[in-house]
């Protein structure tokens, strides 16, 4: 093979960028080096097409430069963005994303899990099944780091997470200081722990008002939206609705389409964010996570177990505050 035809290897990209090639080992295993480096070393080896050999690279370091990320769905807008995140502070170490989803069947979670110990994943990133227990996931990725997101299932794994039980107190409430008695929760698989918690809190703030709760729920959004169109049309007074989801928000405009009721004429408040959410006929006070900050924080963590085995033995449960973004369908102006 002549000089045109070769390869680039790292001692060219380490020539080309002017860093020792100890620093272009560095930062293709992600480990830290300083910025002003990091971003050179990515540039030159961009422009000079030179990806490491993941072989030599997992027989050399013991690591595959990979990281397994176990989501319900990615149609959900929510876990879309946070995948997107995902791969992007993954990539700034130097590292690739393997994606799989578990569609809250625990016998798919345990494939997921399967496979990503046959790839031999340096930390995965779970979002999990109700009922998940350490010992199941242990069974599948024995020495594996594991960094729970948006989902508590185990105290033993580091956990990041919404403070989901103050974020719907604080949405409920929101909807009673309009003048509400009637506020119905609206959730599927209220088993899951983040809707659990938004529940208790939702319940806290009706019966510190001296209010009676109402959850309607149900197994599957299609279920969920023929459950909600009985409500509103038992309902004697138009009353307020606080959707634990973003996809069980749609699936609350299109029960009140079912039944030829406008969505205006209940004030509604629904969690997460999304691109959409000011541009309906009636724009979505919506509860915002903080997902950008959900994401980096879970990435930084499962890259501090991967580079210091030591870290799994003090697990840590990071909790951040919701954003309440009011607009019209609260009935604020």
């Amino acid at each position: 093979m002549d000089d045109f035809e070769r390869l680039p290897t790292l001692t060219d990209v380490a020539k080309a960028a002017g860093v020792s090639p100890s620093t272009v080992s560095r930062y293709f295993r992600g480990l830290h080096i300083r910025e002003p480096l990091r971003e050179r070393v990515r540039a030159v080896a961009t422009r000079l097409g030179y990806v490491p050999d993941p072989t030599a690279v997992a027989l050399r370091s013991g690591r595959t430069n990979t990281i397994g990320v176990v989501l319900p769905q990615v149609a959900n807008t929510f876990f879309s963005r946070a995948f997107q995140l995902m791969v992007e502070e993954a990539r700034a170490r130097g590292c690739a994303v393997l994606l799989l989803t578990h569609q809250e069947e625990q016998a798919a979670q345990e494939e997921c899990l399967a496979t990503l110990r046959r790839y031999k994943v340096d930390g995965v990133i779970l979002t999990a099944v109700p009922g998940t227990t350490m010992d199941g996931v242990r069974k599948m990725l024995p020495r594996t780091p594991v960094v729970a997101f948006d989902r508590w299932f185990a105290d033993e794994v580091d956990t990041v997470v919404l403070k989901n039980f103050e974020a719907a107190r604080l949405a409920t409430d929101h909807l009673l200081q309009h003048g509400h008695t009637q506020v119905a929760c609206i959730t599927v698989k209220p088993e899951i722990d983040s809707f659990k918690e938004r529940t208790r809190g939702y319940t806290g703030a009706m019966v510190a008002r001296g209010l009676r709760p109402q959850l309607v729920s149900a197994d599957d959004y299609d279920e969920l939206r023929d459950r909600v169109g009985e409500m509103l049309l038992a309902l004697s007074e138009p009353g307020a609705l606080l959707t634990l989801s973003n996809t069980a928000t749609w699936s609350v405009l299109k029960a009140c389409e079912d039944v030829g009721v406008a969505s205006s004429s209940r004030a509604l408040v629904g969690f997460d964010d999304f691109d959409y959410a000011s541009l309906v006929q009636t724009p979505l006070t919506v509860i915002r996570q903080p997902v950008d900050d959900m994401v980096r924080r879970s990435v930084v963590a499962v890259f501090e177990q991967i580079e210091d085995a030591s870290r799994r033995a003090a697990p840590k449960r990071i909790s951040l505050d919701g954003e309440l973004v009011c607009r019209a369908s609260c009935g604020c102006a």
